[in-house]
């Protein structure tokens, strides 16, 4: 199974969001070798992998060449879609999850809001701009 292998998302740097979706540029070497899907959708759900050379699940593996399943669950969410290939990763959900894809807008790697703030961020990745190293502007300053 492709369980045990992962795409940090703080790592990810965003080039286009609106809404719920998000493509971003993954430059964590050499974890962005290969490629990673994961999703559900109502009741189906896709867990693969393969070419991973950085992420493995267990320490006697040297490469995934492939790994994955497909199952049928029952449901917990609408769509939750996640796919990553070399240094591009592209994930959408409906409803939006901050966990998995967080609700925001980002134009030529311009973040202007994230999760419902204002959040100005230019070439930064997500575990900043959420840690709060990356905002210029925010609703919870004082004013």
């Amino acid at each position: 199974m492709a369980d045990g292998i992962k795409v940090d998302i703080e790592k990810l740097m965003p080039c286009m969001a609106f809404g719920c979706t998000l493509a971003s540029f993954y430059p964590d070497w050499p974890d962005c070798i290969g490629f990673k899907s994961e999703g559900i959708c109502i009741c189906c759900e896709i867990d693969v992998a393969g070419c991973k050379v950085g992420s493995k699940p267990r320490d006697d593996v040297l490469v995934v060449c492939f790994a994955g399943s497909y199952y049928c669950v029952k449901p917990t969410t609408c769509c939750k879609l996640q796919n990553q290939c070399f240094c591009i990763d592209g994930r959408a959900a409906l409803p939006c999850d901050e966990d998995h894809t967080p609700m925001m807008c980002t134009i030529c790697c311009i973040t202007c809001c994230m999760s419902k703030k204002k959040n100005i961020a230019v070439g930064k990745k997500l575990g900043d701009i959420r840690g709060g190293g990356a905002p210029v502007v925010s609703d919870d300053m004082e004013r």
